[in-house]
């Protein structure tokens, strides 16, 4: 048995095809982790229970509805989860066991007839062991990324999958995902960092594959070499924040815009826009309809075409005209240059940010 922290989940079971099993009590929490499976027939196991076990039994013991209720007392309180084997002793289940289950808050699986609990732990030892790689691995991983390690310390465990450190696809996704990702990802590896999963694969089509069957966020950057590794992780966790939930992954091509920089950009950075131009601009502008400031962004928007701002704000177009040199003369900056335009967007974008939190 695996020490530490390293574990699955009850959901990682329930997942797992060769198994078979069924969830029979709704609304339990099913990122409980599971780091054993205890086999037991007697009515009262909580002394031989060790914390997250899953409690595996055919109900032997469970002929009456007092002995199911003193069974679900007694595991309750250290148990993941309960499994319980269907056709050795019962063809379904005791009659009140899902119900004392689900007052105490207790998840009930069903294993189906033929499948051995010895399976089950086979799995079990299977996942904690993956997720005790991909937890060292992302340890490294951060180390790497801080400074802290060379990359070059990765060798040995990205060739050991036979990946070619001249060319890696490094991808993000959201944390928590190394247990789904590691058996699609054939011929890569999965690791568990502070704030996310990291993939290093030989391929994008491979990630862009995963991403939609799986229906996760994803940000991956172009194939680099392994000491380019800091780059690629830092491309990729701008695509990840890009990226939205079930929707197409996003790459590199997709982190290249002003949008997502600003986006990067610290809040404190951004006051002195705010103080400069917005406050100024929105004081001028209160009494007009629409603000100055609704032309000026509509300006924006409409790639700094006078005639479409007009069309879209019910203006005339010299109305836009002189609401623009009214921007200029209240901000000190000119929409028409490209400096002044800049720091104006960032302005807007700044304002429009923080009315979003």
């Amino acid at each position: 048995m695996l020490e530490g922290g390293s574990s699955c989940t009850v959901a990682d079971l329930l997942a797992e095809p060769g198994l078979g099993l069924a969830l029979v009590t709704p609304a339990v929490d099913l990122r409980r982790q599971v780091r054993w499976v205890q086999t037991t027939e007697l009515v009262d196991p909580s002394p031989y229970l060790r914390p997250d076990e899953l409690v595996c039994t055919v109900g032997t013991s469970l002929h009456t509805d007092r002995a199911v209720r003193d069974f679900v007392a007694a595991v309750a309180g250290r148990a993941a989860a309960l499994c319980f084997g269907l056709g050795d002793v019962h063809e379904a289940l005791p009659g009140s066991l899902a119900e004392a289950c689900r007052l105490a808050g207790l998840p009930l699986l069903t294993l189906p007839y033929g499948v051995a609990f010895l399976a089950v732990a086979d799995v079990v030892e299977r996942l904690r062991g993956q997720a005790s790689e991909a937890q060292s691995l992302g340890r490294l991983i951060d180390l790497v990324q801080t400074g802290l390690a060379r990359p070059e310390s990765l060798h040995d465990a990205l060739t050991a999958r036979g990946l070619d450190p001249s060319r890696l696809v490094v991808a993000a996704w959201p944390p928590g995902s190394a247990a789904l990702l590691t058996g699609p990802l054939v011929g890569g590896v999965a690791a568990e960092t502070v704030e996310r999963t990291v993939t290093i694969s030989a391929s994008v089509g491979a990630v862009l594959g995963i991403a939609r069957s799986a229906g996760l966020r994803c940000g991956y950057a172009d194939p680099a070499p392994l000491a380019e590794l800091g780059s690629a992780l830092a491309t990729a966790d701008l695509a990840l924040a890009a990226a939205a939930t079930g929707g197409a992954p996003c790459g590199p091509d997709d982190v290249a815009s002003f949008a997502l920089l600003l986006e990067s950009v610290p809040r404190e950075r951004l006051r002195p826009f705010l103080a400069r131009v917005i406050e100024p601009l929105v004081v001028a502008g209160a009494h007009a309809s629409p603000t100055y400031l609704d032309t000026l962004r509509c300006f924006l928007e409409h790639d700094l075409s006078v005639g479409r701002t007009a069309k879209a704000q019910f203006l005339h177009p010299n109305t836009v005209r002189h609401r623009l040199a009214l921007i200029k003369e209240v901000t000190g900056r000119d929409p028409f240059v490209t400096g002044d335009l800049l720091a104006l967007a960032v302005a807007v974008h700044a304002h429009d940010r923080e009315r979003r939190r």
